[in-house]
């Protein structure tokens, strides 16, 4: 391999996993306030009920 090559291949998994640590980092924080939505609902509903 030329070094030219090698150079392209490391940033190019570099902002491959820049890419994914973002995109986890997203998942992340709605999965957060999924959970935290779903908390408040059911405490609202069990409110409701009683």
């Amino acid at each position: 391999m030329e070094w030219p090559m090698i150079f392209l291949v490391i940033i190019g998994i570099f902002l491959f996993i820049k890419v994914i640590s973002k995109l986890i980092r997203i998942v992340i924080g709605i999965a957060l306030l999924a959970i935290i939505a779903y908390y408040v609902f059911s405490i609202d509903l069990t409110m409701v009920m009683y």
